[in-house]
C-alpha cells in the first residue's frame, strides 16, 4: 500500500496531558504514543481494507460471524424502538399537540430505517489506518487493527526480517501479520 501522504502531528492538551494526534486517511483522529522516537516529526499515512488481506475461507468465515453479531444488536434496537412506539401509544393514546406528533412519526421512522438497514446490511469489512515514521534507525509501521485510532498500545513493526515481529489483526480472525516497508517509507507490505 501507498504510506505517499506526509503529515505532521497535532497536539492537544486533555485532561492535563498532551496528546499527540494525526488525521487518518480513513477520516479517524489517529493518537500516537508520545515515546515513539521520530527525529524528523513527519508521519506518512496509508489506508487499507483488511477483507482484501484475508485469504479466502477466513474472509467467508469472519462475514459471517461479522453480520451475525450485527444482526443481534440490530435486533436489539429495533425492538428498543417499537416497545418506544408502544409505550409512547399507551401513554399518548390521542396525539395532539405538534410535539406528540412529530415524537411519534419519529420513533415510527426508526423503525422503518432499522428494518431498512437489516434488508441492505453490507459489510466492507475493517478499513486499516496505516502510520509510517523513521525513529532515525529503521522505518516503523503501525497499524490501528481495532479502528479505535488510540494507537498508543499498538507495536512498532519494523522489517520482519529485522527483528521477526508480528501482530494480530483482531479476536475475530486470529489472523498474524508481519511488515516489510519500502521505497524510503512510501510503501507498506
Amino acid at each position: 500500500m501507498s504510506t505517499t501522504t506526509v503529515v505532521k502531528a497535532s497536539e492537544q492538551e486533555v485532561s492535563g496531558q498532551t496528546r499527540k494526534t494525526l488525521q487518518g486517511l480513513s477520516g479517524r483522529t489517529l493518537e500516537i504514543n508520545p515515546k515513539w522516537t521520530n527525529p524528523s516529526g513527519e508521519y506518512r499515512l496509508g489506508l487499507k481494507r483488511a477483507y482484501e488481506l484475508f485469504p479466502k475461507d477466513l474472509l467467508t468465515r469472519l462475514k459471517e460471524q461479522r453480520k451475525k453479531i450485527f444482526e443481534t444488536k440490530h435486533i436489539e434496537l429495533l425492538v428498543q424502538s417499537q416497545n418506544d412506539l408502544v409505550k409512547f401509544d399507551r401513554e399518548n393514546p390521542n396525539p395532539a399537540s405538534e410535539a406528540d406528533l412529530l415524537t411519534r412519526s419519529d420513533l415510527e421512522a426508526r423503525i422503518e430505517a432499522l428494518k431498512a438497514a437489516m434488508k441492505s446490511y453490507e459489510d466492507p469489512g475493517v478499513i486499516l489506518d496505516c502510520v509510517v515514521f523513521n525513529d532515525g534507525k529503521d522505518w516503523r509501521a503501525v497499524i490501528d487493527v481495532d479502528g479505535s485510532g488510540d494507537l498508543t498500545e499498538q507495536p512498532c513493526l519494523t522489517d520482519y526480517r529485522k527483528e521477526l515481529q508480528y501482530h494480530t489483526f483482531g479476536k475475530l480472525d486470529l489472523l498474524n501479520f508481519s511488515v516489510n516497508i519500502y521505497e524510503d517509507g512510501n510503501m507498506l507490505r
